[in-house]
């Protein structure tokens, strides 16, 4: 957060943290900040899914701030997208067998994971192997359902399993995270680094 915001410094824009628990809705159902000013531009990494939940969710659609993580990412965070790809074009080489978790049917391969359909940085991700799990993660997610999808665990490379996360700003590649773990899914608590970040 600290990063993006000295970023937004660095391009002459002005900013204010804000705790959440410090953002209220005023007579109007616009967010204002402890001081009672609107805002208007707001960055934030309270996911979309708990707002639309909160007391406020029904000021949110006739709010006047704009969210610089706009709310259609909803649809990109949700893991009930990947089965949905995976309908439209089987086989792609960029996509794994995927599909909508059903506990009353037998999973259509022998190797794959169990994630949330809102899950976060691994959490209530189950791994399993011949049909048997060999891991599992805690978390307060999957009372939304689940989504199955085929294993491709990441090479380990001196104990640990490297994720590479890549930015993509206009179709062209402009930074790239790695987060590495000994577990077999990453997590919030995972090792990160940004790699490479190109102004």
């Amino acid at each position: 957060m600290e990063y993006i915001r000295d970023c937004a410094v660095q391009a002459g824009i002005a900013t204010k943290q804000i705790y959440m628990e410090d953002i209220g809705v005023d007579s109007q159902g616009l967010f204002v900040d402890a001081d009672d000013l609107p805002i208007h531009w707001l960055f934030k990494l309270y996911p979309w899914e708990f707002m639309w939940r909160d007391a406020f969710a029904h000021c949110l659609s006739g709010c006047d701030t704009t969210f610089v993580e706009p709310a259609w990412r909803m649809v990109l965070s949700n893991k009930g997208i990947l089965p949905l790809l995976w309908e439209r074009h089987k086989g792609h080489p960029n996509l794994l067998p995927a599909w909508f978790h059903d506990i009353t049917k037998a999973p259509p391969v022998n190797d794959y994971v169990l994630k949330p359909l809102l899950s976060r940085e691994g959490a209530n991700v189950y791994v399993f192997k011949d049909h048997a799990q060999v891991f599992g993660a805690s978390g307060v997610y999957g009372a939304e359902g689940y989504i199955g999808q085929q294993l491709a665990p990441p090479p380990f490379v001196d104990g640990h399993g490297p994720v590479c996360g890549v930015w993509i700003v206009g179709g062209k590649s402009c930074g790239l995270g790695m987060r590495e773990d000994k577990s077999p899914v990453t997590s919030n608590l995972s090792r990160f680094v940004p790699h490479y970040i190109e102004p």
